[in-house]
C-alpha cells in the first residue's frame, strides 16, 4: 500500500526534490503550493502534512493546521530561522527536518516516523470502535460532568456540549447515548450541512452529533433548527418525513450556543484538563495501556520527571487529545521501557530544561567515550568549548562591541581580550581573528 503525504510548499525545487528520493520507497505525495484559505477545507484524512516555513504567516498556518486536525502529523520544513522553528513546535509541529533538503536518508526516516504514527493510531482508532471508551473521573470536575451526564441520558431533549478541543465532547456524546433508551441504536458524527443531508435519515431511532456547531454554515444552522423544532426533514429528490433523531451539539465556546436561540436544550460543559489535573496521570495511563496491548508490545511506564512534568503542563492546545498525542507518540519512538520528559515533548524538553540539564544531556554519551581513554583532555576541552561559544554569542550580540560584550558577560575588557585571543575567536563580521 502508498504512503500518502501532503506536501504545502512554494518551492518547486523542494517538491522536485522529495519526490524524487521518495516516491522510489513507496511513498506518495500531492503537492499544493498554497494552503487554502481556511485550514478547516484541507483534505488530510490519515495523511501526514509538510508544511513550508517559507509560506507567508506559516506560524499562523501550523497553529490553524492543528487547530481543525488535532491528530495531524504535521512535519515542517524549516526556513533557515531556528527560531521560527522553535515556534512551530509550541504551536505543535510534531517533526521538523533538519534542512530544506536533508540528505536522503534523513529525509525517509523522518516520514518512515511520522507515517508509522499515523498508520498505527488508525488501527488504533478501528479497535477502539469495537470496544467501549473509557471516561477517567478521578477530579470532582469531572465526577460531576459524570452525574450529568447519566441525568442527560434519560432524557430525549437536544444537547450542546461545550468545551475546548480536546475535551473529550465527541466521547462524552456516546457514552450519553450509550447510556438513553436510544442505546443500540445509530449514532453518527456529522461535521457539515452535506452530512446531514447523508446521514439523518441513516440515523433513524438513534442519535445525530453534530461536530464543531459553531462552524456551521447560516444555512446549516437554519436546517438544524427545523430539524430540531420540526422533527421534520427533506432529502433531495424526495418528500419531507419524520426524522427520529436525538441532536446533540459540540462547541467550543459558550457564545456558540446563541446559534440555537428559541430552541430549548441541555447543556454540558467540559472542564479543560488544567482544571483537573487529578486526571491527568489516569488518563496518560490509559492511553500508554491502550496503546501497548494493541501493539502487544512490553509495558512501557513514565520515569519520575516526565510524571512531574505532565502534571505540570497546561494542555492549552488540545486537552486530553494533545495528552493522548503526546503518550502515543512517545510510546511509538521510545527504544526503552521508560518514557521520560524529552521522549513527551521533543524539542520542547530542551527550551524549558535548566541549563545543568543541558550540560548532562549533551556531555553523557560524549565522557562515556573519552572514559575509555587512559589519558584524556576532556575538562580543559569542554571549558574551553562552553568559553568560545558565550565569547561568540555574546560578540555577535553586541556587534562586536567588547566592552558591551564583557559587561555582557560579567568580566572586564582586558580580560575579554584575553580571552579572544587565547581561544582564537574569528570576528563576528569578517571571520578574521577579533581586534580590540
Amino acid at each position: 500500500m502508498q504512503k500518502s503525504f501532503l506536501l504545502i510548499t512554494p518551492d518547486e525545487a523542494v517538491a522536485s526534490y522529495y519526490k524524487t528520493v521518495l516516491e522510489p520507497s513507496g511513498f506518495g505525495i500531492e503537492w499544493k503550493k498554497t494552503p487554502p484559505a481556511n485550514a478547516r477545507g484541507i483534505n488530510i484524512g490519515s495523511r501526514p502534512v509538510v508544511f513550508d516555513l517559507q509560506l507567508p504567516d506559516a506560524l499562523t498556518g501550523v497553529a490553524d493546521l492543528k487547530a481543525y486536525h488535532p491528530e495531524a502529523q504535521l512535519i515542517v520544513i524549516p526556513n533557515g530561522d531556528p527560531e521560527k522553528t522553535r515556534e512551530s513546535v509550541n504551536k505543535g509541529a510534531s517533526f521538523t527536518l533538519p534542512e530544506r533538503m536533508p540528505d536522503a536518508g534523513n529525509l525517509k526516516e523522518v516520514f518512515r516516523k511520522a507515517y508509522s504514527v499515523v498508520a498505527s493510531r488508525d488501527e488504533l482508532e478501528r479497535l477502539r470502535a469495537l470496544t467501549e471508551d473509557v471516561v477517567i473521573a478521578k477530579s470532582a470536575p469531572m465526577k460531576k460532568v459524570v452525574k450529568e451526564m447519566e441525568a442527560l441520558a434519560r432524557s430525549d431533549q437536544p444537547l450542546v456540549l461545550c468545551g475546548e478541543p480536546g475535551t473529550g465532547r465527541g466521547l462524552a456524546a456516546r457514552r450519553i447515548h450509550q447510556g438513553g433508551e436510544r442505546a443500540g441504536m445509530p449514532f453518527l458524527k456529522i461535521a457539515r450541512l452535506e452530512d446531514l443531508t447523508d446521514k439523518v435519515g441513516k440515523a433513524r431511532g438513534g442519535t445525530l452529533y453534530i461536530k464543531d456547531f459553531g462552524q456551521f454554515t447560516a444555512e446549516g444552522v437554519e436546517a438544524v433548527g427545523r430539524l430540531i423544532k420540526d422533527r421534520e426533514f427533506t432529502l433531495a429528490g424526495a418528500g419531507p418525513f419524520q426524522a427520529d433523531v436525538r441532536i446533540m451539539a459540540g462547541v467550543g465556546r459558550p457564545e456558540e450556543t446563541a446559534l440555537l436561540a428559541g430552541i430549548e436544550f441541555r447543556l454540558l460543559n467540559l472542564p479543560p484538563l488544567r482544571e483537573r489535573r487529578e486526571d491527568i496521570l489516569p488518563l496518560a495511563e490509559c492511553f500508554l495501556e491502550e496503546l501497548s496491548r494493541f501493539l502487544k508490545k512490553g509495558r512501557k511506564h513514565f520515569t519520575k520527571k516526565a510524571r512531574e512534568a505532565l502534571l505540570e503542563r497546561d494542555f492549552e492546545k488540545g486537552n486530553a487529545g494533545e495528552l493522548k498525542e503526546l503518550v502515543h507518540r512517545a510510546c511509538f519512538l521510545t527504544k526503552g521501557i521508560g518514557i521520560g520528559e524529552k521522549d513527551l515533548f521533543g524539542s520542547e524538553f530542551l527550551g524549558k530544561c535548566s541549563f545543568k540539564n543541558f550540560l548532562e544531556e549533551r556531555l553523557k554519551g560524549y565522557l562515556r567515550k573519552m572514559a575509555q581513554i587512559e589519558r584524556s583532555s576532556l575538562f580543559d576541552t569542554v571549558v574551553q568549548e562552553v568559553e568560545r561559544s558565550l565569547i561568540e554569542l555574546a560578540l555577535a550580540e553586541t556587534k562586536g562591541n567588547k566592552l558591551r560584550a564583557a559587561k555582557a558577560l560579567g568580566m572586564n575588557r582586558n580580560t575579554l581580550r584575553a580571552k579572544i585571543k587565547q581561544l582564537r575567536i574569528k570576528d563576528f563580521k569578517d571571520g578574521s581573528p577579533a581586534g580590540p
